[in-house]
């Protein structure tokens, strides 16, 4: 596939099957994500990869009450709310799979690392048939110590 045709087909995908993602796949998408550029070429990503569907759950009902507990006033709260307050909502929408990127080292470009990161493992498994989603409102539970 070439990569204007990921870049324009690539979607969030909120719904999966419960097939298994092979080890060499998973692999694969992180040797896509390491070939990153990064500010002065620091490389500060690190991947942690969940496979235990009851890990998945825990964390997921964890970073909803956390959330819920957490959140602030603003323009989507009232959205957010009552979607993290729904028993049946996955944070993670029951994907067989989540990889987690975050910076080893602290740094004032890791976030930016991380997200470039993130993009080149996104687009490459859209270009192996697989689907993904940028979990954005898990960061700050996942940036805890329980998380």
């Amino acid at each position: 596939m070439d990569i204007e045709k990921a870049i324009a087909g690539r979607r969030a995908v909120r719904e999966y099957t419960n097939q298994a993602v092979d080890e060499k796949t998973i692999r694969g998408l992180i040797a896509a994500a390491v070939l990153a550029p990064s500010a002065v070429n620091q490389q500060p990503w690190t991947f942690t990869v969940v496979r235990d569907q009851t890990m998945l759950d825990r964390i997921s009902h964890d970073a909803k009450v956390f959330m819920l507990n957490t959140a602030s006033p603003g323009p989507h709260s009232e959205h957010f709310r009552s979607m993290l307050s729904d028993p049946n909502f996955h944070i993670f929408y029951h994907a067989p799979v989540l990889i987690v990127v975050s910076a080893a080292v602290a740094g004032p470009w890791v976030v930016e690392d991380c997200a470039l990161a993130a993009e080149n493992m996104m687009l490459a498994a859209y270009a192996s048939g697989l689907g993904t989603c940028w979990i954005g409102f898990a960061q700050t539970f996942l940036n805890t110590s329980d998380g």
